[in-house]
């Protein structure tokens, strides 16, 4: 019991981050009802056509534009270098580094740009080596305008950065939510008129707004001192070789993960018919249940930096290991309660139309076992941020070369022997090797991670979790029917059920995460039903 209660620094300080938190989930579930909007719009006005091919082809370009210059690498590195500037009292020197990391990744992908821009041809027999004709052309087209987004996307991205930097979390959605409106508008007033321009002027209306939302934030936060540094011959150049050093491990681990993706689409692409769209149901279904936890490593990266700055070594562990067990806290029983409740779930979201009963048990049998990383998953990105934090960019890196390695090796021959199943259960198992060796390394080389707090806190919320799930399904089969209305009602009644049961239950033993959410509850109550329930 001692060791549930330990830390919860972080918890103890929950008021701002409940609300940071529930504004990211709310726009995070937002923005993909935006991007089933553009779904409809695109489906409407084009159809299944070459345009689409096309676009589709070229998006993928800017999408991942998008996830690399704005949500991996520029966060990572502003946050802890504002975090260390700032406690020095240097501001000014922070925005001119700041400054001068955009301007060196402007030239770096204003090149990149040109030669796209020239040769999109040759983005395009990468990209999509199957596209002909008509197709391969209008991608080709649009890849030449898609490459100069990349210019505003850097300018987000670095402003992004600024913006967490000061606890400012809500841009980034909305900028995402705004880029989806922005297409479904073009789409539906353009496509008339432009034909398949329509497409490109929204595609590229999403970076600009996305530039213009996070630097109109940004601006108002710069301080005067920032505009003229005191020696900028000082640190320049030993500055810009620091910055580099801390943008190749996080270009690396982005570069990764895109292999990992590749190595799981070549080995179940080769499985039956199906395989593939099941497992890609199942994760998208695995992101939904991860909306909580990834906005919570959001929110709690800026208090790693600015614990490391401020306190060294000393502070982080406390930060750190608080943080790995309030994502613990969350991930664990939300996976394991889906995990029971795994069927229902798909049937609801999924079961319409030409989806049967065999293509939802297999997607509910892939959800299921992706489930089963999604708390690994999540605690290992906490850990990656707290090696961030320290501008030890190079261990993640370096973990990901080696799960990336092992799973290379392995799952061909698991895919042969053991199908989507095998593949799945190979990517859980390298998830939680990587959160163990993480784990293990910033707690006995810097120790900064207390991994026997955690491990006791993942033992505890696992047993009471299961308790929840037991409770969850025995809710549901009592309220179950087949008329649809009364399926999304039981699936609803024997979730809750089960979440209260674990809240109760880890309040109970003593769970600090637990104590301070309720005390969270109890203070949001309005004054006079507080009032009244004291004077009765």
């Amino acid at each position: 019991m001692a060791g549930f209660a330990a830390g919860a620094g972080i918890a103890s300080d929950s008021g701002g981050m409940v609300r940071s938190v529930g504004g990211l989930v709310l726009l995070s579930v937002l923005s993909p009802a935006a991007g089933l909007a553009v779904e409809m719009a695109l489906a409407w006005q084009f159809g299944v056509s070459a345009e689409v091919d096309a676009f589709r082809t070229a998006s993928t370009f800017l999408v991942l534009g998008q996830q690399l210059l704005v949500v991996q690498v520029l966060p990572h590195i502003i946050v802890p270098l504002f975090a260390e500037l700032r406690s020095q009292g240097r501001a000014g020197c922070a925005w001119q580094m700041t400054l001068r990391l955009m301007g060196l990744l402007l030239l770096l992908f204003g090149v990149v740009a040109a030669m796209v821009f020239l040769w999109p041809e040759r983005l395009v027999n990468v990209l999509a080596p199957g596209l002909e004709g008509e197709s391969a052309a209008t991608a080709a087209t649009m890849l030449r305008w898609f490459a100069l987004g990349y210019l505003p996307l850097v300018a987000a991205g670095t402003a992004a950065g600024v913006l967490q930097a000061h606890g400012i979390f809500w841009c980034t959605p909305v900028a995402q939510l705004t880029g989806h409106l922005a297409l479904v508008l073009a789409i539906l007033l353009l496509s008339q008129l432009l034909g398949v321009g329509a497409l490109m002027v929204g595609a590229l209306a999403g970076p600009l707004a996305a530039m213009g939302l996070h630097w109109a934030r940004a601006q108002r936060l710069k301080p005067a001192a920032s505009v003229a540094p005191s020696s900028p011959a000082r640190f320049r150049f030993p500055a810009l070789r620091r910055l580099v050093l801390l943008l190749l491990p996080l270009f690396g681990v982005f570069v990764l993960g895109q292999l990992v993706s590749v190595l799981v689409l070549r080995e179940v692409s080769r499985l039956a018919e199906g395989s593939l769209a099941a497992l890609g149901y199942a994760y998208k279904l695995g992101m939904l249940v991860a909306l909580v936890p990834a906005a919570l490593t959001t929110v709690l990266f800026q208090r790693l930096a600015a614990s490391h700055a401020s306190g060294g070594s000393v502070r982080l562990r406390h930060t750190s290991t608080d943080a790995l067990r309030l994502v613990l806290f969350a991930g664990v029983p939300l996976s394991l309660l889906c995990f029971a409740l795994r069927e229902p779930l798909v049937e609801l979201l999924l079961g319409r139309g030409a989806f049967d009963a065999d293509a939802a048990r297999q997607v509910s049998r892939l959800f299921g076992l992706l489930l089963l990383g999604a708390p690994a998953t999540t605690a290992c990105v906490i850990l990656e941020k707290t090696c961030y934090s320290m501008q030890r960019n190079w261990l993640p890196f370096a973990v990901q070369l080696a799960g990336t390695i092992a799973l290379a090796l392995m799952l061909p021959e698991v895919a042969a022997h053991h199908g989507v199943e095998g593949v799945v259960l190979t990517l859980v198992a390298v998830a939680w090797s990587s959160t163990l060796i993480l784990a293990g390394v910033l707690g006995w080389r810097w120790r900064v991670v207390q991994a026997a707090s955690a491990a006791r806190l993942l033992v505890g919320t696992t047993l009471a979790a299961l308790a929840a799930a037991w409770v969850a399904v025995r809710v549901h089969e009592i309220f179950v029917t087949p008329i649809p209305p009364w399926e999304l009602w039981s699936t609803v009644a024997g979730g809750s059920a089960g979440l209260a049961v674990f809240l109760l239950a880890t309040r109970l033993f003593g769970v600090a995460e637990a104590r301070h959410l309720f005390a969270v509850v109890l203070r949001s109550t309005p004054p006079g039903k507080k009032s009244q329930h004291h004077g009765g």
